[in-house]
């Protein structure tokens, strides 16, 4: 998990609940990243991981705006992507 800490840990408090997606500490121990936005962190920031990112299947990386209660991604580019409702 990466992006604005205070909505970090909102997100992280939550997955934490419904407690079907464990949090690691360092993201190469991560199956899937997710990016937060927020006031310290902006999609801008969020879209420049991801065009950085691989995009070959290796990890699904989803997107969290601030505020909101889902998150969207998906492992490949140009593939359907999923939801995580929180």
């Amino acid at each position: 998990m990466d992006g604005d800490i205070a909505e970090s840990g909102r997100v992280k408090r939550r997955l934490a609940e419904i407690g079907e997606r464990i949090v690691v500490g360092k993201e190469e121990d991560a199956g899937e990243v997710l990016l937060c936005e927020g006031e310290g962190w902006s999609f801008r920031q969020s879209i420049a991981r991801l065009e950085a990112s691989a995009g070959d299947g290796s990890k699904c990386i989803y997107l969290h705006a601030a505020g909101s209660d889902s998150a969207v991604g998906s492992p490949v580019r140009g593939e359907r992507g999923e939801a995580i409702v929180l």
